[in-house]
């Protein structure tokens, strides 16, 4: 276990990323937003290989989560939370202190975490709840100080490091920048004049990835038969890669999984963006980011064909990046 300055962690219904300094490298990982109830995995008696996950001591009992746990959740099907008051939940607690031990760090001087907009108001319970000294398994941890920003906020600084030549001409031009970051429970967005968030234009909504997956899911099963598709994450993988998938003795062409994303339609999501943002006038620039950013491209350039658009690389660790940086930033 090390000591790090800052420490931040986006904990998303998808995975789990997280990003620390080590010297003045930047290392991170991730793994599955999947909590599997110790007694639940030893029911199912799959043996060693708990002993590969992180044990997280919680009000409901101990808690398994980690990077190998998708090996368990092929066999069980179990583990995904979908909550609104996700945040509040032991599954939340067990995977901040999983990423703490993923991370190997048990005096961190500022922890960032990040949440959605729809569930800011969580904040203070947040920095209340990891604040202090905590015992995970069987180590020692020690936080000074807790930072909660809205999950675009990530982006934002992530774009401004990553681009800096065109975020200052954006700021020159006093121009704005709206960041839309599609995650797997929620999409997001935030507009942001300079440096500042325009709280008024910006908003999310509980449709992202993860009901677009379960759209799928439902279409698969309904053609082709077979059990209740839980792992999701499969199905994501195929689509993203373009291979066929093997279902229930079937061999389903990429073609076919691209038909059943185009039934689903991001187009509602982008005309609540579309509202919320109350005008398109001073904006700029389209900043997409999150593990979904693919998925909505086709609907933002339908509703704003005028605005410059960027997808910010390696979209899937953007948020988190930011979060390290604003954590520097602010010490």
């Amino acid at each position: 276990m090390a000591m790090a300055k800052v420490f931040a962690i986006d904990t998303g219904f998808g995975s789990v990323k997280w990003a620390r300094r080590e010297n003045k490298e930047v290392i991170k990982g991730s793994f599955l937003s999947i909590v599997i109830p110790f007694e639940t995995a030893a029911e199912n008696k799959i043996g060693t290989d708990l002993n590969k996950l992180n044990h997280i001591k919680t009000s409901k009992g101990v808690m398994l989560c980690g990077k190998n746990i998708h090996n368990y959740t092929m066999q069980s099907g179990d583990g995904k939370t979908l909550s609104e008051d996700y945040p509040m939940t032991v599954e939340y607690e067990a995977l901040v202190k999983g990423a703490l031990l993923e991370g190997k760090v048990n005096n961190v001087e500022t922890l960032v975490l990040g949440l959605p907009v729809s569930l800011l108001k969580y904040a203070p319970k947040l920095k209340e709840k990891f604040t202090g000294l905590m015992q995970i398994g069987n180590s020692s941890h020690k936080i000074d100080n807790v930072m909660v920003l809205p999950q675009p906020v990530g982006s934002y600084i992530q774009f401004e490091h990553t681009h800096s030549q065109l975020f200052k001409e954006i700021h020159e031009m006093s121009a704005c920048v709206l960041f839309v970051d599609v995650g797997f429970g929620t999409t997001d967005w935030i507009t942001v004049a300079g440096e500042n968030i325009l709280p008024r234009r910006a908003g999310g909504m509980h449709i992202a990835v993860g009901e677009m997956l379960k759209f799928v899911a439902q279409r698969i099963r309904r053609d082709y038969g077979g059990d209740v598709i839980n792992d999701l994450e499969y199905i994501d993988e195929k689509i993203r890669n373009g291979r066929n998938m093997y279902h229930a003795a079937n061999v389903i062409q990429h073609n076919k999984l691209k038909e059943y994303l185009a039934d689903f339609s991001f187009v509602s999501v982008v005309e609540s963006i579309n509202q919320s943002i109350i005008t398109t006038n001073d904006i700029k620039t389209i900043v997409l980011t999150g593990g979904g950013a693919d998925y909505i491209e086709e609907a933002l350039d339908k509703q704003f064909p005028s605005i410059q658009r960027v997808k910010l690389e390696n979209n899937v660790f953007a948020n988190v990046l930011g979060f390290l940086y604003a954590g520097e930033r602010n010490g």
